[in-house]
């Protein structure tokens, strides 16, 4: 018989038991609630993973749904890869995957293995043209090459380059043509007018005011006639290059002041107010053609002054602008020129519906201006609203290691 002693243990047995049974108890619901966790999070690993060897499966199927040939090529010329679309070049070639790149086509594009940015050539492919783009593929020996076809584009280039190359040729022939014909009509043109001249001052006396005022007409009609011979003459010169430049340092402000006094006059004749705005102490040198700067300042002003309304005015000024250029201001307040008029405005024979007004002219002085200003490396500019005048502008390059004192 047990003693109450050994029942004691006995109990303390029992209870330590069922603690224990409760830990474990305790430990395998974490454990299964762990591995739980663990399940789910392992499938949604092998789903991703799954998703993620969809989406290769379906890229790597790619470049052989591309309706363009690709082609993948060692840095040595051989074809790695390509895709169906490219067969029609490859059986043109007569190589394969596994074999090398014509050595013509692997020439145009072998240096596109030593550089990072991608090369695009273009080659004819069985009767068309295909661009073909090589990208070199970082880190690795070989490049992807993705072709389309520009046939269309091609061709259109090709009309292009021959339109231009055609306008080029009919320009030329258009300049040597002016230049001949202003040739041959400026020597009987200058006959009129000193036989004009001649007849007005030996027979001034005999003349009756009519006879006198007929020969001024013819004189003064003859000398428009020889301006736009001249003016004429000049543009082909120009148009063909041949415009010889004398380019030196000119003092652009003594030079305005210079002719000062044609502006003046022609300023009078129209009654219009003429301001000069010129700091001769600037002392302003210009590298240019002296003669053209007058021709390119008498054009601009005189067409101010011309062109101006009633009684209005005409300021010319001259400032540097930065230490590179000079600029030269003419600035008027006649009636303006319309956006669309102004992109017409260089071309030659245009007078922007002036051609009945009562101001002759001949429509190709600025469009000598521009090109002349152009030769001696500078621009010409406009800014005009309609109504509110115009503002033509001219930058020149200054003349460097000019003594100015």
């Amino acid at each position: 018989m047990s003693s109450p002693q050994n029942l004691e243990q006995l109990k303390n047995v029992l209870g330590d038991t069922h603690n224990i049974e409760e830990i474990l108890d305790e430990e395998v619901q974490t454990r299964t609630h762990e591995l739980r966790e663990y399940n789910c999070e392992l499938l949604k690993e092998i789903a991703e993973l799954k998703i993620k060897e969809a989406q290769a499966s379906h890229m790597a199927l790619f470049p052989q749904e591309n309706p363009n040939p690709v082609f993948r090529v060692s840095s040595e010329g051989e074809i790695l890869y390509a895709n169906s679309a490219s067969q029609f070049a490859l059986d043109t070639w007569e190589t394969g995957v596994g074999k090398v790149l014509p050595e013509f086509f692997f020439k145009k594009i072998s240096q596109a293995f030593g550089q990072q940015k991608p090369l695009e050539v273009e080659c004819p492919v069985s009767g068309q043209y295909y661009s073909f783009m090589v990208c070199k593929v970082q880190g690795k020996d070989y490049a992807n090459i993705y072709a389309r076809e520009v046939t269309q584009r091609h061709k259109a280039e090709e009309a292009l380059l021959y339109s231009k190359a055609e306008a080029e040729k009919a320009n030329r022939a258009k300049s040597e043509f002016l230049s001949k014909m202003s040739h041959e009509l400026r020597t009987p043109m200058n006959a009129v007018l000193g036989f004009s001249q001649i007849l007005g001052m030996n027979f001034e006396k005999n003349l009756t005011p009519l006879q006198q005022e007929n020969i001024n007409h013819i004189l003064k009609a003859g000398n428009h006639l020889l301006d736009l011979i001249n003016e004429v003459l000049d543009l082909a010169k120009v148009e063909s290059g041949n415009a010889a430049l004398n380019l030196q340092p000119v003092n652009v402000v003594s030079l305005i002041e210079e002719m000062g006094g044609i502006f003046q006059s022609i300023a009078q004749e129209y009654d219009i107010r003429l301001s000069m705005i010129l700091d001769p102490s600037l002392n302003l040198f210009a590298y240019t053609d002296k003669l053209r700067l007058k021709q390119i300042l008498l054009n601009l002003v005189s067409n101010a002054i011309k062109y101006n309304r009633k009684s209005g005015s005409v300021t010319v000024a001259c400032k540097a602008i930065n230490s590179k250029f000079l600029q030269l201001d003419c600035i008027d307040t006649g009636p303006g020129i319309s956006p669309e008029d102004q992109s017409k405005l260089f071309e030659p024979f245009c007078r922007l519906g002036q051609e009945n007004s009562e101001v002759e002219g001949t429509g190709i002085g600025l469009t000598v201006t521009k090109e002349l200003v152009e030769l001696m490396g500078g621009s010409i500019g406009l800014r005009s609203q309609v109504g509110e005048g115009s503002h033509f502008y001219v930058q020149l390059p200054i003349a460097e290691n000019t003594d100015m004192s």
